[in-house]
């Protein structure tokens, strides 16, 4: 199926745009005493393992503590990621093939601004591919409110905003482990944000998704198999 041309200015558009102008603001961070805007964000994308990990904690904590500034720097950060989602995630593609994809970026945009808010500023390392995952649970769990079909007859349906929530504040320290790890295999590109939903799906109800995917549960069981062996193959995993 033919995804439908965008020919309307997304929420893409309009954050790179606005990014010409915030770009050159300064900032406080770590022991420089102003920072340019374009030279964090610099930063925020290059900086190599560890180093990294301390750079994306200050900029999340800064931000949570009201830096407005600090906030629409991580936000500018986390587009690849609103992209690459958009590409790969089920339900991004839905609304996409659908031609609703200025509503899948700002869906997007949406999660990764909560994910920022939201962040467990306790975690200190992996940093970055634990906020993704974040990012990723929250689009996974939109699923049903933007995946039921379409009345197309009744022209007076209009799509309602979501006000995101969060539902993972009595998750297990191993679910954290687990959001962490599948967050680094995307990053590193050992699976794909679409075999990530796959994982989380079979194990929330794996009946459910073989049905869904119309296989048995003995072949979900053989696919999922191969995802884990590829995830500890990918990151080196004993």
């Amino acid at each position: 199926m033919t995804t439908p041309l965008m020919n309307t200015t997304t929420i893409i558009d309009t954050l790179n745009r606005d990014w010409t102008t915030t770009s050159g603001q300064m900032v406080l961070f770590q022991d420089a005493p102003m920072l340019a805007a374009d030279v964090l964000h610099l930063l925020l994308t290059t900086a190599p393992g560890p180093a990294q990990d301390a750079i994306w904690h200050e900029a999340i904590t800064r931000a949570l503590t009201g830096d407005t500034t600090m906030e629409r720097i991580l936000t500018q950060s986390t587009i690849p990621w609103i992209l690459r989602l958009s590409r790969q995630n089920a339900i991004m593609q839905i609304l996409t093939h659908r031609g609703e994809a200025e509503d899948a970026f700002s869906i997007l945009a949406g999660a990764a601004l909560e994910a920022i808010r939201k962040y467990p500023t306790h975690r200190t390392e992996k940093v970055r591919g634990t906020l993704f995952y974040r990012l990723l649970r929250i689009v996974t769990r939109l699923k049903d409110a933007y995946t039921h079909p379409i009345d197309t007859e009744d022209t007076t349906s209009t799509h309602t905003p979501l006000t995101f929530t969060d539902t993972t504040t009595n998750r297990t320290a191993a679910t954290e482990a687990v959001d962490r790890l599948l967050g680094d295999a995307v990053n590193a590109g050992t699976i794909t944000a679409k075999e990530s939903d796959l994982l989380i799906a079979y194990y929330t109800d794996a009946a459910a998704l073989a049905q869904r995917e119309g296989c048995s549960t003995k072949a979900l069981e053989c696919r999922v198999r191969r995802l884990r062996n590829r995830v500890r193959d990918g990151l080196n995993l004993a």
